[in-house]
């Protein structure tokens, strides 16, 4: 009887929910009852013995959720997993005659690739390669859907940024293919490895480009007051040795001492001769001498960031963790990924991915298993509670996902996914007001990921949880000696010239040149000879019967005029002799320095930003601008406009420097010219 009993009170509940819509009547579904109560208990009588008692059944599994609701969910999962199937058949078809049908099928196939969070990089190339075939047929329409195909694959596959930019510029112009090449470019920062490799790239450029620039700028400074540098060098010598000699031994030992620390770096006498230098130099220079030193050291700190980021572009560990956390099914990946896991038994990061790879699968329970793992083993994870609710949500058990969801936001209350993933569960349970709470609320936590990640799902699935990007950056820096840097053969191989500036040494000249500028800021220039306007030093000094300032040459040559007369027209071709000296001094000294003039005229701000100019030159020559795009590009630097644009920079500032050259040289001569008549008249 207590069967019969469960039996009414049953097919009294279904029959008033399934066909209250369908059939309003009352009565007829009371007679739809009885019918059906009548054909089962018909149908129930041989399964009781004689005695009339019933033989023991078997107890059915207590049904926990709904489901009719969780298969469908389960269907709309299951269908995004017939990618490669529709992938394949998109390849036949491009053979063939429908090319069109078969764009559509990878453009499906692609799409649902996506909405499972999968990257395809061998898809990605496959379909650049058709984009660029396309192109060189002249067929822009065509290529630009290949290209758009090839960002559903991997908008982070090289080279895939400037193709575009190309295939736009044919197809619409210069200034939609920019802003198209700069939302592909935005695109592709959001994904780790491209994220790495760009700043890698980017970080040793600009500390090359300040390298550079600076060098130039100390080298130029040291160049101009060299000759007296020289000059007082050769006065510590003993007076009893003769002059030529102390000046030919104070020359040997600087270009010893040159060529000793330029064995080690070329860094350290370039540096160390303008800072000394500095010693003489105005207040102007002494200030630009110090933002010299600042880019040097920061050089050095970015040389060494960029060789701990160009290590880690070749972890395999961290290549194939990224690889891994959004890689569709890959039997080689997973097996690398179970090594990686044996090896590291503190790392809960191979179960996670262990788990995404095994749900792209279609390998729900499995999936299961490495989460169930994970949290034993490293306690209530929010990503790891997201994603297993995730599988519970497909496999039709709505409300044990629900208390999944809520633990993943107790566990971490900043994660979004959990919020937005338990608005589809209130979407599923008809409870719409708490479903757009936590879905506005999700948003407010991380509009741009999750707007992004839905573009390509279906209405009502929800989203995993992915390894963050933060992760992958707290592992690059691990182990980082901030005071490190590459070593001189890296540096050779890597600038041309062994460049060699660890960041210990970069802070050690800042001191050195900080130090050297605060003692003798406010010391005075040297004083100038009033005839040739030679720098002369406190020992050499001599003065006229007028009380001029004279250098010894200079004063030797007047003093052995015997008349007033004479003293004059010997003063005065003194003035051209030093206006000759000065020109040559100049040609030689911009020959073999260009730019060293600009100093020479006291234009030190000018000459700073002709060093930057040269700095980003050779940067952009030396062939490190590949490391910042692919190699593909390489033909369009080289060959054609930019690399005739870059010669043409060259050329064109060393020609600057000529004409302030002459300019010099035509203000030398200027105020000479009324002092040439009684010259002339006395003669």
């Amino acid at each position: 009887m207590d069967f019969l009993l469960d039996l009414w009170r049953a097919l009294t509940y279904h029959f008033m929910y399934v066909y209250k819509f369908h059939n309003p009547k009352i009565f007829m579904l009371k007679k739809r009852i009885l019918f059906f109560l009548t054909v089962l208990i018909l149908a129930a009588v041989p399964c009781f013995s004689q005695d009339e008692e019933e033989e023991p059944q078997e107890a059915p599994p207590i049904p926990v959720e709904e489901p009719v609701k969780a298969s469908a969910d389960s269907q709309a999962y299951y269908r995004l997993l017939d990618w490669p199937l529709l992938w394949q058949k998109s390849q036949a078809g491009l053979a063939g005659e429908s090319a069109e049908q078969a764009l559509d099928l990878a453009d499906s196939a692609l799409a649902k690739a996506s909405a499972l969070d999968i990257r395809l990089p061998l898809q990605a190339g496959y379909l650049k390669n058709l984009s660029r075939q396309a192109l060189r047929d002249r067929d822009p329409s065509l290529a630009y859907r290949y290209s758009q195909l090839t960002l559903k694959a991997d908008p982070s596959y090289p080279g895939l940024i400037y193709n575009n930019f190309q295939i736009q510029q044919n197809r619409a112009g210069f200034s939609q293919s920019l802003k198209d090449s700069w939302q592909n470019f935005t695109c592709a920062q959001k994904y780790f490895w491209h994220q790495l490799s760009f700043t890698a790239k980017a970080l040793i450029l600009v500390s090359i480009f300040l390298l550079i620039s600076s060098l130039i700028f100390l080298l130029l400074l040291a160049v101009k007051h060299l000759p007296y540098l020289h000059h007082v060098f050769s006065d510590l010598l003993p007076e009893a040795m003769p002059k030529y000699s102390r000046r030919l031994i104070t020359a040997a030992l600087l270009v010893s001492l040159f060529l000793i620390l330029g064995f080690i770096s070329l860094v350290l006498p370039v540096a160390l001769m303008a800072i000394t230098a500095s010693v003489y130099a105005s207040r102007k220079e002494k200030v630009l001498l110090i933002l010299a030193t600042v880019l040097l050291a920061a050089s050095s700190l970015g040389l060494t960031a960029g060789r701990q980021l160009f290590i880690n572009l070749n972890d395999d560990y961290l290549r194939t963790v990224a690889q891994a956390n959004q890689s569709g099914p890959d039997a080689t990946l997973a097996a690398r990924m179970t090594e990686y896991q044996q090896q590291r038994r503190d790392d809960l990061i191979p179960l996670f991915c262990l788990a995404l790879m095994e749900k792209r699968a279609g390998n729900l329970n499995r999936s299961r298993q490495y989460l169930d793992t994970l949290l034993a083993t490293g306690g209530q994870n929010s990503k790891a509670l997201n994603n297993l609710a995730n599988l519970l949500f497909y496999q039709g058990k709505i409300d044990s996902a629900s208390s999944l969801y809520r633990q993943a936001i107790q566990a971490d209350p900043a994660a979004a996914l959990p919020h937005y993933n338990l608005a589809q569960v209130y979407f599923k349970q008809v409870s719409f007001k708490a479903a757009d709470q936590e879905r506005e609320y999700a948003l407010s936590l991380a509009r741009s990921e999750i707007e992004t990640r839905t573009g390509f799902q279906d209405a009502g699935l929800v989203l995993d949880e992915l390894i963050p990007v933060s992760y992958f950056w707290g592992q690059v820096w691990l182990g980082l000696d901030p005071l490190s840097g590459f070593s001189p053969a890296e540096s050779a191989s890597l600038m041309g010239l062994n460049l060699w500036l660890p960041g210990w040494l970069g802070l050690a000249l800042l001191l050195l040149g900080l130090m050297v500028t605060i003692v003798f800021f406010k010391g005075p220039a040297p004083a100038r000879c009033s005839v040739c306007g030679k720098a002369v030093c406190s020992q050499c000094q001599k003065t006229s019967a007028q009380q001029d300032l004279l250098c010894p040459e200079c004063h030797q040559v007047i003093s052995a005029a015997t008349s007033p007369e004479l003293q004059e027209t010997m003063t005065a071709k003194l003035k051209l002799k030093k206006i000759r000296r000065k020109v040559w001094t100049g040609a030689v000294s911009n020959l073999l320095a260009p730019g060293s003039v600009l100093l020479l005229e006291n234009m030190a701000a000018l000459a700073l930003l002709l060093a930057f100019l040269w700095g980003g030159i050779y940067t952009i020559l030396c062939g490190l601008k590949l490391l910042l795009f692919p190699q593909d590009l390489q033909y369009y630097l080289f060959q054609t406009g930019p690399g005739w644009l870059i010669l043409s920079l060259l050329t064109l500032s060393w020609l600057f420097t000529w004409v302030v050259f002459l300019k010099h040289a035509g203000l030398l001569s200027h105020p000479a010219q009324p002092q040439n008549k009684p010259v002339d008249q006395l003669t």
